[in-house]
């Protein structure tokens, strides 16, 4: 994945993921001009990309998953991802019959979906348990974030 600044993309309907996108792009920002670190995304993507693979795989990927991806087709930072879609794959060990749209924590845990569109979180040590990726990414990505900028002194 490529570190660039996502502009604005006029999108005429709501994207319920546009403010949480927008403020991990402003904490982000504040630690690239800090030299902590940096957030990586890759260029959004348009509707009938993510109908064609629907459509290709036979699945309905999760709408809030879809949103962020109309904004950035993949985004990084510390130790949690969302995958572009041309990352996604169905995963066949522990997590067997789920796809993965996403990691964190570094140590096989991921951000699955299945075949309806609903999100999960996987990891070794409790299992499977479904999510809302806005209050995931709050918690894996935002705090993340304000921790470092608590770190460094960075107000």
């Amino acid at each position: 994945m490529e570190s660039h600044r996502i502009e604005s993309n006029p999108i005429t309907e709501v994207n319920e993921m546009r403010e949480i996108f927008e403020e991990i792009m402003r904490l982000g920002g504040i630690l690239e001009a800090h030299g902590v670190d940096f957030v990586k995304c890759e260029a959004p993507i348009v509707k009938s990309e993510i109908n064609d693979w629907e459509k290709t795989n036979n699945i309905t990927l999760p709408a809030e998953y879809k949103q962020l991806i109309l904004l950035a087709n993949g985004l990084h930072y510390g130790m949690t991802s969302i995958y572009s879609l041309n990352q996604i794959r169905k995963d066949k060990y522990q997590f067997d019959g789920y796809y993965a749209i996403g990691d964190y924590i570094g140590d096989g845990s991921l951000i699955l979906c299945n075949e309806i569109g609903n999100i999960f979180s996987g990891d070794h040590e409790f299992g499977i348990k479904q999510i809302d990726l806005k209050d995931f990414l709050n918690e894996w990505m935002i705090r993340t974030m304000q921790d470092d900028l608590k770190d460094n002194d960075i107000g």
